[in-house]
């Protein structure tokens, strides 16, 4: 995997960390826990 590659991968996960920051404290708890999830996922990748 190219250091592009694992920018692009990382800057997508920070992004979805973002948004389930933002959707926890607008009370859409269902969408902050799977975008959390989503954003692990894929920083680990």
């Amino acid at each position: 995997m190219s250091y592009r590659e694992v920018d692009l991968i990382r800057d997508r996960s920070l992004r979805m960390l973002r948004l389930a920051k933002e959707s926890l404290a607008d009370g859409n708890y269902d969408i902050a826990a799977f975008m959390a999830d989503q954003s692990v996922q894929l920083f680990l990748k």
